[in-house]
């Protein structure tokens, strides 16, 4: 199995992780999950030795390998749903924001200031947060188009929850352009599914 292909299910089961628990927290108004704090930590990684460095270990994102294989093990209606809606969504945002050398230079030099906030604070921190909202709404949200995130209106017209729906899409921001780093590719998903699912799988019971 290439090394390179394990990164790349690794990247892209960390936007299903980070889309998943958009998901959760916009209808239940939950925070604090295990599968939230690694995404919401991985946007502060920018050094990691490597993609499994990134979420602190290959089990970390087992969440995320366990959302993608019930989506691509879907033969009925596969991509339905508000999970598939944002890891395409995400993944489709990072290529523009990308190509938008001002608002990519503008997130790269924002990050550290986040980072900052999370030595002092912590990561969870709303302080923390806030600033990884903020991020997201002044460089990705710009470059277009807009996710729109579905919940329960009363829990995502909390600012707290609003803050951290933000954090979570600029932790998936983070997720989609490591994968596309990795050689990810849309084609690469509709034509490697069998060798993305047996990946998958194999990660998914990665020891802890």
């Amino acid at each position: 199995m290439s090394a390179r292909r394990e990164d790349r299910v690794l990247a892209l089961a960390g936007i299903y992780q980070a889309a998943l628990e958009v998901d959760r927290l916009a209808w239940s108004g939950s925070t604090g999950s295990d599968a939230a704090k690694v995404a919401l930590d991985s946007v502060l990684v920018t050094d990691a030795a490597d993609v499994p460095a990134v979420y602190g270990g290959v089990s970390n994102v087992r969440t995320g390998l366990e959302a993608l294989l019930a989506q691509f093990r879907e033969r009925r209606n596969p991509g339905r749903g508000p999970v598939p809606y944002y890891v395409a969504a995400l993944i489709h945002l990072e290529r523009r924001l990308s190509r938008n050398r001002e608002l990519f230079a503008q997130l790269g030099e924002g990050l550290p200031a986040v980072q900052r906030q999370a030595e002092y604070f912590g990561a969870e921190h709303a302080n923390t947060i806030a600033g990884m909202a903020e991020l997201y709404a002044s460089t990705a949200a710009r470059a277009g188009p807009r996710i729109l995130v579905r919940g329960d209106p009363g829990h995502l017209g909390l600012a707290p929850v609003a803050n951290t729906v933000r954090a979570l899409l600029l932790a998936g921001i983070r997720s989609a352009l490591l994968w596309r780093q990795c050689g990810g590719s849309r084609w690469g998903l509709i034509f490697s599914r069998g060798a993305l699912i047996e990946t998958a799988e194999r990660l998914r019971h990665t020891p802890t």
